[in-house]
């Protein structure tokens, strides 16, 4: 357990560590979809057995299905429908990227509603629906992130982006040991 002096931001407010390396995590994925065209961000690239990869829109949907699962509808929330159609395993699509970066806004502010205030305790509760409990929840939504980071930085070098270096800079953002910024 980490102490609440360590885990407090500039205005005093608790953000649990796990939520920290969370928000670490979007930030680093939101950094691959800088410069993307929209063409770009629904080109799917061939695989070696001649299917198509996911497309980097339905990539942002997908996780944006995965916050608002686990953290607003996993802690008592309602469902989104507009986000269902990116869970694992249903049909492809290829939504604008407009279309997809204001669902994935929208699947943050939603979960951030409880990860911004969520405790040691609440990490432990099972999510709704789900096999883990909430903590574990958290870390899988941010390897989560890095995985699809990957698939995305790999997507603009075929594209003709230069490689986004791996990982930007934990100074100021998330270092340890932990203390108060």
């Amino acid at each position: 357990m980490i102490p609440e002096e360590v885990r407090s931001d500039d205005r005093g407010k608790v953000t649990h560590q796990l939520v920290k390396m969370l928000y670490f995590a979007r930030s680093e994925f939101e950094r691959g979809l800088g410069g993307l065209t929209d063409d770009e961000a629904r080109f799917r690239p061939p695989k070696a057995d001649g299917s198509l990869m996911n497309c980097i829109t339905f990539t942002i949907g997908h996780l944006a299905d995965q916050e608002w699962r686990l953290f607003v509808y996993g802690t008592g929330g309602p469902e989104n429908p507009l986000l269902q159609r990116f869970a694992t395993g249903r049909p492809f699509t290829d939504p604008l990227l407009s279309e997809i970066l204001a669902l994935w806004e929208a699947a943050k502010s939603g979960a951030d509603q409880w990860l911004s205030r969520a405790s040691d305790a609440d990490m432990e509760q099972p999510a709704r629906d789900w096999w883990e409990n909430l903590g574990t929840c958290v870390m899988r939504t941010t390897y989560h992130y890095f995985f699809h980071a990957g698939e995305i930085n790999a997507t603009r070098q075929i594209l003709g982006h230069p490689e986004i270096p791996f990982i930007g800079i934990l100074n100021g953002k998330l270092e340890f040991p932990l203390t108060p910024p």
